[in-house]
């Protein structure tokens, strides 16, 4: 059995998952408990919180679309969890297949594609460099990706994991309110 109860009451099966299981509330309280880079970090800091700061970036950049695309984008890490890219690399095909699976359901409930484009891509590097500068000791591992990338202009402070969740869910409905009232 490859199945999973969800804090809300839904069941995920791994082989199968169907969008009408996948829910934001679960997607927003399991990323608020989700740390970013395994919690090495000075301070708590999760997967909502770096998802959140970076939409709200896009949205003041006046694109609402790739602020809910950059939202969702790390959404399958509330089903199987966030890796670190190394390791990631290292558990192969397998990984991926279950990690893509997500997200086409994903996808497909929230009616949102292109979750890999180049802007969404390159404010999850934006959003390294600034991780990386704040939050990180000083690296001994070269992060070539970050080459030619500027931290954002924030600040960045500790959120605890109540707050991230209340955060995603508030950017959630006012982006996806925005989008189906055609204001963007």
């Amino acid at each position: 059995m490859y199945k999973i109860n969800t804090y809300h009451g839904h069941t995920i099966d791994y082989n199968n998952p169907e969008p009408e299981e996948i829910d934001i509330r679960d997607i927003a309280h399991n990323l608020s408990f989700e740390n970013r880079f395994i919690g090495q970090t000075e301070k708590p800091y999760s997967v909502a919180q770096h998802c959140v700061l970076g939409s709200w970036i896009l949205e003041e950049m006046g694109t609402p679309v790739l602020a809910l695309q950059f939202l969702l984008h790390d959404a399958t890490e509330a089903y199987v969890k966030d890796i670190p890219t190394p390791l990631k690399q290292m558990l192969g095909n397998r990984y991926q297949i279950i990690e893509e699976r997500f997200h086409l359901v994903i996808c497909s409930k929230f009616d949102v594609f292109n979750f890999e484009s180049e802007r969404v891509k390159r404010m999850d590097l934006i959003m390294l460099a600034t991780e990386k500068a704040q939050l990180l000791p000083p690296a001994t591992v070269e992060w070539p990706q970050l080459k030619g990338i500027n931290p954002a202009n924030i600040k960045i402070d500790s959120w605890t994991p109540e707050r991230a969740e209340q955060e995603y869910l508030k950017q959630f409905n006012s982006l996806m309110e925005r989008l189906k009232s055609g204001r963007y």
